[in-house]
């Protein structure tokens, strides 16, 4: 199933609080109207602003995202973006994301996703880490290098999800900007018990690698909505 990863930030004159609301009763319903039965599954998860979980984040000015977008198109030809293809739809999209989006930051990309979210996600934190590859790393070493350090479940993590970056996947659209940051090879999202899991976690397995194959760039403990 073809699927795409967004990062997005929101407006430097929005708070949080109201781009959360802009996003997900103002935007997601222009969006499930633009593209009614493209997408399989839709979901937006939004760093945590309570201080206690805001307090575990890694490297927070380097995260590129206020909210990280998967979309899991229902097949190719949802992937093809059809809805776009209607200027009205497009010019009606891209005047509600210049209400919304930090236009120059706005990152999608298609990505090799391996495992799933965990049954009763919703009762269970998630953490999110961007990791990108070490430089003189190929990709099918960092690949393997993840899967063996990062992937699976321990006591300390029920579940994870990893998102590989497809070569070549980056999306570019004529009305959008170029983005001005590049997409991690990796996209890791965790789901543990507690914030002390997150913790534990983050200062022994989630650390940057003694081998050099893969850099952390940033991680967060988020809030995800819709349906994945």
């Amino acid at each position: 199933m073809a699927k795409v990863v967004g990062l997005y930030s929101k407006r430097a004159d929005m708070s949080p609080e109201a781009f959360f609301k802009r996003y997900e009763h103002g935007h997601v319903p222009l969006v499930m109207e633009v593209f009614p039965t493209a997408f399989a599954a839709y979901t937006r998860s939004y760093p945590r602003t309570e201080p206690k979980l805001r307090a575990l984040a890694i490297r927070p000015e380097a995260l590129g995202f206020d909210a990280l977008t998967q979309i899991w198109f229902a097949g190719e030809d949802g992937a093809t973006g059809g809805g776009m293809a209607d200027p009205v739809n497009a010019a009606r999209l891209a005047e509600d994301e210049a209400a919304l989006f930090d236009r120059g930051a706005l990152l999608s990309f298609a990505t090799d996703e391996r495992g799933a979210a965990p049954a009763g996600a919703d009762a269970l934190l998630k953490l999110v880490a961007l990791y990108d590859r070490a430089e003189g790393v190929v990709a099918e070493d960092f690949v393997r290098h993840a899967e063996d350090s990062l992937a699976g479940t321990t006591p300390l993590v029920a579940a994870s999800r990893r998102n590989y970056l497809i070569s070549g996947g980056v999306f570019e659209h004529p009305s959008y900007e170029t983005a001005r940051q590049s997409p991690p090879d990796l996209v890791l999202e965790l789901w543990t018990r507690s914030a002390a899991d997150v913790r534990a976690w983050l200062l022994t397995t989630g650390a940057d690698a003694p081998s050099g194959v893969a850099r952390l760039r940033a991680a967060a403990v988020v809030r995800e909505v819709g349906l994945g």
